[in-house]
């Protein structure tokens, strides 16, 4: 609304006549764009804040990211070894190990299953 306002304010001052008092309109602009800006510096904290929680929060984040990727390769690596241990074992048939292989032969196949 206050672009609005700011714009019939602008258009009056070009296509209206001339009065005595002349620097009213342009008082006018100017007082609209300063409580444009006066609303937007009143949101400046809040935005200052959001962005402070998300940089101390990304430390955190990124330790729990690293903890997760490193209890996955010791499972994926785990599983690696008890697959090929068992394969070398001779308890299973060359039919089996070909469907085990599949998903369990290397560890980043055990990975990403």
């Amino acid at each position: 609304t206050l672009q609005f306002i700011n714009v019939v304010i602008v258009r009056q001052l070009m296509d209206g006549p001339q009065s005595l008092n002349s620097t009213y309109y342009p008082r006018m602009v100017s007082l609209l764009r300063t409580l444009k800006v006066g609303r937007i510096m009143e949101k400046v904290d809040h935005f200052r804040l959001l962005w402070s929680c998300v940089v101390h929060s990304f430390p955190s984040f990124l330790f729990a990211f690293m903890l997760v990727a490193l209890m996955k390769y010791m499972m994926a690596n785990y599983i690696v070894q008890a697959i090929t241990a068992l394969r070398y074992s001779d308890s299973i048939n060359a039919e089996q190990w070909s469907e085990i292989s599949k998903f369990y032969s290397t560890v980043p196949e055990a990975w990403f299953t």
